[in-house]
């Protein structure tokens, strides 16, 4: 992943700061498994690849605080027969910038929730692209955010269905408290406040 082509995934969301961000690439392949990640790392670019056969669940916790800036690509292959639940928590203070790139082959089936909570900005991008050559799939993409402050939150799914065999479903929601909401959740015990907000949201 270069720099022109993080410019292209988030445009007129690409810092200039990127390309002082320490540079990570991963290469994966999954057969039947389950992973757990948390991810906390601070100025990085983190891009993992993905090949997928069998059946598999990937579920990632993001916990960037105040400041904090990560920046990261998933490129995501599912081949022939398989499948794919893959669930992204998220709580944000600092600035996630993600893109999700998930690419079906025939018979296969993707499953992507993602859920944030933030106090800082997020960015999130998620593209399911199931092509012509890719019949009887299915591809699903649903994105929640719940927004705490007034900086700028991006939720932006895209979903490409390319053959009349398959089908697909794509959400997005960003929840937006008023100033009066805000009010009596910080005038609340916050500690409470946010176990409430994570036992909402983050367990879904």
């Amino acid at each position: 992943m270069d720099i022109e082509n993080l410019k292209q995934i988030f445009r007129r969301y690409y810092l200039q700061e990127f390309e002082n961000f320490d540079f990570i690439k991963e290469d994966k392949i999954l057969n039947n498994e389950s992973v757990k990640e948390i991810i906390k790392d601070n100025k990085k670019i983190i891009e993992k690849n993905i090949k997928v056969f069998g059946e598999n669940s990937i579920e990632i916790f993001y916990n960037l605080n105040q400041n904090e800036k990560l920046v990261i690509i998933y490129k995501i292959f599912l081949n022939k027969n398989s499948k794919l639940n893959m669930k992204i928590k998220g709580k944000i203070s600092g600035e996630l910038y993600s893109y999700i790139e998930i690419t079906h082959n025939e018979n296969s089936e993707s499953n992507l929730l993602e859920i944030y909570i933030s106090r800082g900005k997020v960015i999130a991008i998620s593209n399911v692209e199931i092509p012509e050559n890719a019949i009887e799939s299915n591809g699903n993409l649903s994105q929640y955010l719940l927004q705490l402050n007034n900086n700028l939150n991006v939720l932006f799914p895209i979903l490409n269905v390319r053959n009349n065999k398959s089908k697909g479903f794509h959400s997005s929601k960003i929840i937006k408290l008023d100033k009066e909401q805000l009010f009596y959740l910080n005038s609340r015990n916050i500690k409470d406040i946010d176990k409430l907000l994570e036992t909402s949201l983050l367990e879904i």
